[in-house]
């Protein structure tokens, strides 16, 4: 019997962090046979994040339009006739024609209350209209606040080092975005995320190109998306994109004109999964395990299968996957563990910034030359799914934290902060949509690998 209690022991000393307590099974009578299951109480002190925020609905609106829209669209936000006057009185269109003159601009309209702005291209934008294509953009934003009162500021975009890739929307339907020439290894499971989505509602996809905007910031090797677009190819126009926001206080995330929750896709994505067996909530487990027990009159030790079950709260999602699958990082980050821990067996704990961690457990592996303090980028593979650890068979068990908190990305009402569009936001977003209206009808960007899929 005092080897079955060591077992216990060894049992709650394994199991994941947070594990505080087992309760142990009554010993068994005298002259009598041991029960064949023991069931084991796990208490977790964790705490779901505390929802985090509400969903702040958010639509932008961008384009090249007639000089008496953009203005009706400012009146439409508050902002007044003479405030409007004076902003296009300064202003100088970047594209005009006898019949039409085009004004590139874009407007973040938030539910009222919360404020809205209204960006639009300055003269200084068109002061050199001999280069290949427009190296800064200068912007003005016009800002409507929840008060009333309305003031401006003005937002530049460095375009150079941008380059894109042009290519055709039925060739990547039917080929996946691995095959596009020009992108990463883990940039094609980044814009395929995003790609998919994007033509997930269009029927004429011969009709229509995605247009992928890559930027390499300065002094570094890689490239990063600035934005995917799709495009009705015979008339140029916008049906719908995606544009990374940088951020110097949080972590960075993708948004589009529509207010989808793009960024959601990754953060519920580290594997390519056909279902999922197991979420956040009350659960219980079981496991055979074949122990030592001493028989009565007995003096040796004889081993026995026994069944244990273990009760609990589950703080994580369990994806079914066939061991060896590859596990990718849902966003960029640093790596502060990996390696076996307890029940999560082969561990790896990634930090996003802004004490944002994610947990990749049961691992079979680790991509080779992963270490702590390394820098990882959204769409590497860090392991490989596994069943090492406390577990019942293949699967990657997934947690997102903050703070010691967990979140539960399944339940649709949950909202990250970092998902949220806010006004202070607006600025820099607004001013990208409209380097890229820019870059895409005036100034071409130069082209990075092929135009097209390879055949």
């Amino acid at each position: 019997m005092r080897s079955f209690f060591i077992f216990l022991l060894f049992v709650c000393l394994t199991l994941p962090e947070h594990a505080a307590a087992v309760n142990p099974p009554l010993p068994a009578k005298s002259k009598r046979k041991a029960a064949p299951s023991r069931t084991v109480i796990v208490k977790r002190p964790m705490r779901p994040m505390v929802g985090f925020v509400p969903r702040v609905e958010a639509s932008i609106q961008h384009g090249c339009v007639d000089l008496q829209e953009v203005q009706a669209a400012a009146m439409r936000m508050g902002i007044p006739q003479g405030d409007v006057e004076n902003l296009f009185s300064t202003l100088l269109p970047l594209s005009a024609s006898p019949e039409r003159v085009c004004v590139n601009y874009a407007a973040a309209l938030l539910p009222a209350g919360i404020g809205s702005s209204l960006a639009v291209v300055d003269s200084k934008a068109d002061q050199d209209k001999d280069r290949e294509y427009i190296e800064r953009l200068w912007v003005t934003v016009l800002h409507s606040k929840p008060n009333g009162t309305i003031d401006s500021s003005r937002e530049s975009v460095s375009t150079k080092g941008w380059q894109e890739l042009i290519v055709p929307a039925l060739g990547i339907d039917g080929d996946g975005v691995n095959g596009i020439r020009g992108l990463t290894y883990n940039l094609q499971w980044e814009a395929g995320l995003l790609v998919k989505h994007l033509l997930a509602n269009v029927d004429a996809l011969a009709r229509h190109h995605v247009r992928i905007v890559l930027h390499k910031p300065a002094g570094e090797d890689y490239d990063k998306i600035v934005a995917v677009e799709l495009v009705e190819t015979a008339t140029a126009s916008v049906v719908d994109s995606v544009v990374w926001l940088d951020r110097e206080d949080d972590v960075g995330a993708y948004f589009n004109p529509k207010g989808d929750n793009y960024e959601r896709l990754f953060w519920e994505a580290p594997v390519d999964y056909t279902r999922i067996t197991r979420g956040i909530g009350k659960s219980s487990v079981t496991i055979k395990r074949r122990v030592a027990v001493k028989a009565s009159g007995k003096k040796k030790k004889t081993f026995v299968n026994r069944t244990f079950r273990y009760r609990g709260h589950h703080v994580g999602i369990d994806f079914a996957v066939p061991v060896g699958e590859p596990v990718r990082a849902v966003a960029d980050a640093v790596v502060v563990f990996v390696g076996p821990r307890g029940g999560y067996g082969n561990l790896v704990v990634l930090e996003h910034g802004k004490n944002y961690q994610t947990y990749y457990a049961h691992l079979s592996r680790f991509t080779d030359g992963l270490s702590v303090g390394q820098k990882i980028f959204r769409g590497e593979e860090i392991g490989f799914v596994g069943m090492t650890g406390l577990t019942t068979g293949p699967h990657l068990h997934f947690e997102i934290r903050k703070e010691k908190q967990y979140f539960d990305p399944l339940a649709k009402e949950n909202n990250m902060t970092l998902w949220n569009l806010y006004p202070e936001e607006h600025a820099h977003l607004l001013a990208k949509f409209v380097a890229l209206n820019v870059t895409r009808m005036n100034r071409p960007l130069p082209r990075v690998g092929m135009a097209t899929l390879p055949r």
